[in-house]
């Protein structure tokens, strides 16, 4: 990163405008102007070069890009999408003197004069080859372009290459005529390590690499607070304001301005509501500049507890409304149209003041146009194009297009009216990922593409820990009031509040689920301190064990848990699924509000934990999974049952094991959470659906496969002899006897597994009743099968 620091004037630097000096060339600097351009490294020959200036401003992304400047770029046809996208808009084809007279000052605005936007907008394209100066026309040619060249559409042949395969002659061209590698390879701005994180992934050798370590080093960082050994610096506690001007400088070297400085600061502050804490807001309450993000508002019918339920049904609300906002009829009423007893449900939900109501429930529809106008808000709903005639006559400015179809003023004024992507396309609640499934389904590379990786190395993780799902931080196994500041900040960036960071059901026990000659010795280890065997392991639900709650386990069972991913209100959930507690004691769980559903009393259910041979059982309890209601499955999923374990499900049965979830949408793997497994081995929806050529994993032998790809096969059932044999199945070495004989050998394992599975058939879905002489009846297609 290079810039021209020689600004004098604190007010000057942090606004971005220029001293008159900054305007001369070398021969029209005062002495002294001189003396202290050489004291930061100019000469004559690097001061009159535009290369030399840097226009960090065109680098933020768009949304960290403040108001007016926004609209400068606005004005010069930029959209949210391309100004990202370096190098894709259409006014960069033009060279400066072509741009309008408003264009140009808006291009001033930007810190662009002639020179600047020529280099670092348009590399001189927009010039004849005639007009070009011998200093550009050097490193043009060196760049591959001749005169017959330049005047046709075609590019140079080096244009296309990555800038690593560029050798030095040519990046030095290259940069001469203002590119480095992000520009030269078009690499989207939320992907650039400066803006998008301000280069928190690098260690501290890799800060020094980047050439931006002297920057940390003077807001305070060392190697030793940088690897958290240390404290953190001072700084990290201070206001923009409170810092230095040479502290100034370093902040925006890394892509700091004061609001994202400011934003970053505040980003600890604990504003999010707790249900029901908050008083019944009135106008007093108002603030028209921090509408609160009512997050809790945004996880899916089936996260929220009994009691956050109730709430929302006291507002009109069933699992459908609430899922799939703006569908309920109390979202198109303002706050102060709301009844008593609605505006206490509100309160009760977490909703802060009227005003995040109004702006996040509401989108300030149930408002006058003339209110709209008060509150501060009707430019947003001129700019989606409405006027005061279609506000009054409840017309629609035109049909409602996708957030990803708007413009960047657009997508602005429906931000400022508290929308958001998911939103705006109504999208329903349980598909939101961050509230769904917490983003669990990306690859480490995905998480940073997004930029949320930070939030979970915050908490702890690491590549090598997610992709393998081994060594998994602390974090994992604190509970909500354990978590420091940062971490509960991190948690709460991922759609984690209190009530679901602490709900067991948001686990996944995906080591408990792999095949017992899958696991890895360490862990068939652990699984044999807590008594498991081969079978019992292969068959969830028929091991001792799973009988006790966790506090019964030993110290060495409990550390053996811990090794496979379970820590108390985990195992209590998923392994034992609370039939260890009597009815008083999962009250604080909420759990007998889903017993009930199944038709369990305290009575019944007290009876059934002290002698689980108790016949007196609900008929729904022994029902198969696809017998259930959807209300009964549901309950059972607050219970941590998914079908396989309900039904007592042989893992070698279960299609991670049997096939690998072949047959499946591409959908469905991200709803399973196993599509990020799929995305390592390189696997895209196109190539999954058959409209684009498979991954070249596909036709590497296991050891042919890094280290990534192999924990992902791992999470795919996979070992190395169950890998390669699909491999010689491929054809990968053209050996059809060899594929035969494996064929031939999957046949017969179908077999004896087959025969297996008729000899447990009869097992009821809990293998602790006296009816286990009983067998159920053979399903159909079993029968074909047969």
């Amino acid at each position: 990163m290079s810039s021209r620091q020689r600004e004098y004037n604190q007010n000057f630097w942090e606004s971005g405008e220029t001293p008159a000096a900054d305007d001369r060339d070398w021969s029209e600097l005062t002495t002294d102007e001189a003396d202290a351009a050489r004291a930061i490294c100019f000469e004559k020959e690097n001061w009159d070069g535009a290369q030399t200036f840097y226009p960090a401003k065109r680098y933020h992304v768009w949304d960290l890009l403040d108001e007016e400047t926004q609209a400068a770029a606005g004005d010069l046809t930029y959209t949210r999408n391309d100004w990202n996208q370096v190098g894709s808009a259409d006014i960069e084809d033009l060279k400066f003197e072509q741009l309008d007279a408003d264009q140009q000052v808006a291009a001033q605005k930007l810190g662009f004069e002639q020179g600047s936007w020529d280099c670092w907008q348009n590399h001189y394209f927009g010039y004849l080859w005639s007009e070009l100066s011998d200093e550009i026309l050097q490193p043009m040619v060196v760049l591959g372009w001749t005169m017959e060249l330049w005047d046709t559409d075609d590019d140079s042949e080096l244009m296309d290459k990555k800038w690593t395969d560029l050798t030095s002659t040519q990046r030095d061209a290259a940069t001469s005529i203002c590119y480095f590698q992000e520009t030269w390879e078009k690499t989207n701005l939320e992907s650039w390590e400066c803006p998008k994180n301000h280069f928190a992934d690098l260690s501290w050798d890799g800060l020094e690499e980047a050439g931006v370590q002297a920057y940390f080093d003077t807001l305070g960082w060392s190697e030793y607070s940088w690897d958290g050994s240390g404290d953190p610096p001072p700084t990290e506690e201070m206001h923009w304001d409170e810092l230095s001007l040479e502290q100034h400088v370093a902040a925006m070297q890394i892509c700091f301005t004061k609001s994202v400085w400011e934003s970053a600061f505040s980003s600890t502050v604990d504003i999010s509501p707790t249900p029901g804490s908050n008083p019944t807001p009135d106008d007093s309450d108002i603030s028209p500049e921090t509408p609160v993000y009512p997050d809790f508002r945004f996880r899916s019918w089936l996260s929220l507890s009994p009691a956050v339920q109730d709430y929302a049904k006291t507002l009109s609300y069933n699992e459908d409304k609430w899922n799939n906002l703006g569908s309920a009829l109390v979202e198109k009423i303002a706050f102060k149209g709301l009844s008593a007893e609605e505006q206490h449900a509100a309160v009760q939900l977490g909703f802060k003041d009227a005003l995040s109501w109004n702006c996040y429930m509401n989108h300030y529809l149930g408002f006058t146009w003339d209110m709209l106008e008060e509150e501060g808000v009707q430019a947003y709903y001129v700019v989606l194009g409405y006027s005061e005639e279609m506000w009054k006559s409840n017309d629609q400015p035109q049909s409602k297009v996708m957030w990803d179809q708007l413009n960047g003023a657009e997508q602005t004024a429906a931000q400022k009216l508290c929308y958001i992507k998911e939103s705006w396309d109504d999208i329903p609640l349980e598909k939101w990922e961050c509230s769904w499934n917490h983003f669990t389904g990306r690859t480490w590379t995905e998480l940073k593409e997004i930029q949320m990786q930070h939030y979970f190395i915050a908490l702890g993780w690491d590549e090598s820990s997610w992709t393998s799902g081994r060594n998994t931080p602390a974090t994992e196994s604190k509970h909500w009031d354990d978590l420091s500041a940062d971490e509960e900040a991190a948690a709460r960036a991922i759609c984690f509040e209190k009530e679901s960071w602490d709900d067991p059901s948001e686990f996944y026990p995906i080591l408990r689920y792999k095949l017992w000659d899958l696991l890895e010795n360490h862990e068939q280890k652990s699984a044999e301190v807590l008594m498991y065997d081969k079978d019992t392991w292969n068959i969830p639900g028929t091991a001792q064990v799973e009988d006790m709650a966790f506090d019964d386990l030993s110290d060495a069972q409990k550390n053996a848990a811990g090794v496979l991913q379970f820590k108390e209100d985990t195992w209590d959930c998923w392994q034992n699924h609370y039939e260890a507690f009597d009815w008083k004691e999962l009250e604080e769980y909420g759990t007998p509000y889903f017993l009930s559903i199944f038709g369990w009393t305290e009575a019944k259910w007290d009876a059934y934990v002290a002698n689980f041979e108790s016949k007196d059982a609900p008929t729904s309890w022994t029902k198969t999974w696809d017998e259930l209601s959807g209300e009964e499955q549901n309950a059972g999923k607050a219970m941590c049952y998914i079908e396989q374990t309900w039904d007592n499900l042989d893992l070698n049965d279960w299609d991670c094991s049997k096939n690998h979830y072949d047959g499946y949408s591409w959908k469905k793997l991200e709803e399973i959470r196993v599509q990020g497994y799929f995305k390592t081995l390189g696997w895209t929806e196109d190539s999954w659906n058959g409209k684009a050529p498979p991954p070249i994993t596909q036709s590497h032998h296991w050891s042919q496969l890094n280290k990534a790809e192999r924990l992902a096969a791992r999470q795919l059932c996979y070992s190395k002899s169950v890998w390669d044999s699909y491999f010689v199945e491929r054809g990968g070495d053209g050996k059809d006897s060899l594929g035969g004989i494996i064929s031939a050998v999957v046949i017969c394992v179908a077999f004896v597994g087959l025969v297996g599975a008729l000899q447990i058939w009869g097992l009821q879905r809990k293998s602790r009743t006296k009816e286990d002489d009983i067998p159920h009846t053979i399903p159909n297609d079993v029968a074909v099968q047969v």
